[in-house]
This record gives C-alpha cells, sequence and structure tokens, in this order.
C-alpha cells in the first residue's frame, strides 16, 4: 500500500508538507521546525490523524509517527446483459464509474450474460455496458455499493444497431 502522509503546520499560515511513502511503508518528509498534526491516507482505506501533535526541533529527526489504516469495506455490482427484443444473453463490457470518487471498476459477462464487478468502494455508481453492434446502455439511476454487499440486478437491454 502507499500511503500519502500530510503534515499540517498551524503556526505560518496552514503550511502543508506531504510525502509518499516507500514500497516498504516508510516515509520521510523535510519541514521546518514547529507543530504538526500529522495525518495519513490512501485510496481504499479510511484516513487516520495521528492522535498527537508532532513537535520537531531545529536539526531534529522525529521518528515513531505511524500508522495502521483500515481498508474501506467494498462492495460489489451485478446484474445480467441482453439483447433487447431477442432477450438473448450478450457478450458485453460493463463498467462502473463512482459519481464522487474514484472508484471505478470494469467486468465482462459470462456466457449466460451475467457480470460481476467486484472491489468497489461505498459510493454511488454510474453504469454502462457495451455489446460490439449494439448501442451501449447507462443505467438510468445512480447505482449505490455497500461495503460488504453486491447490490444485484442491474441488469441492461441493448438494442442492435441498424
Amino acid at each position: 500500500m502507499v500511503a500519502a502522509i500530510n503534515l499540517e503546520h498551524r503556526v505560518y499560515e496552514d503550511l502543508h508538507f506531504r510525502a509518499k511513502t516507500d514500497s516498504t511503508g516508510n516515509y520521510t518528509i523535510k519541514v521546518i521546525p514547529g507543530k504538526y498534526k500529522v495525518v495519513a491516507w490512501a485510496f481504499g482505506y479510511n484516513f487516520e490523524v495521528h492522535p498527537e501533535t508532532v513537535m520537531v526541533g531545529p536539526g531534529a529527526n522525529v521518528t515513531g509517527v505511524n500508522f495502521q489504516l483500515k481498508k474501506k469495506p467494498a462492495g460489489g455490482i451485478a446484474g445480467s446483459v441482453t439483447e433487447k427484443g431477442s432477450g438473448l444473453p450478450l457478450p458485453a463490457l460493463v463498467i462502473a464509474h463512482q459519481i464522487e470518487g474514484r472508484g471505478f471498476g470494469p467486468a465482462f459477462t459470462d456466457e449466460t450474460g451475467h457480470y460481476l464487478i467486484e472491489n468497489l468502494p461505498e459510493g454511488k455508481y454510474k453504469v454502462i455496458a457495451f455489446a460490439k453492434e449494439h448501442h451501449p446502455a447507462v443505467y438510468p439511476v445512480p447505482v449505490p455499493v455497500i461495503g460488504g454487499q453486491t447490490t444485484d440486478g442491474i441488469s441492461f437491454e441493448l438494442e442492435l444497431l441498424p
């Protein structure tokens, strides 16, 4: 996991210092002396604020400002894609894009026309289905995703192109 670490300095007009963790989860930030509130976040995880203000003195190296971010519960979207009129299952690509956020997921239908998009962060999604020689379709309402659950029945009937 790569977390972004943000330090907020309250003495000088809300100065912000940022760093990313390396592949082992360690980070280093060079700052001016002062008091800092330290926040860590990563996509797919709940952000965390260090419980204590961190004091950095002149020339000091402060260690032990550690975090254990908790993964946000993920959910899914499932349904089917069929051809309008014939009702036959279609080989299709279905994409879910979070309306407010960075959640995104694709899935292909199986031979019965069913699909499952997994590991989506909680939120509301715009869902679109695409199939060769058919008009794409957008699900008419935002689809809610709740952590630990699959929102089922998000199905499409795609119309054949003329």
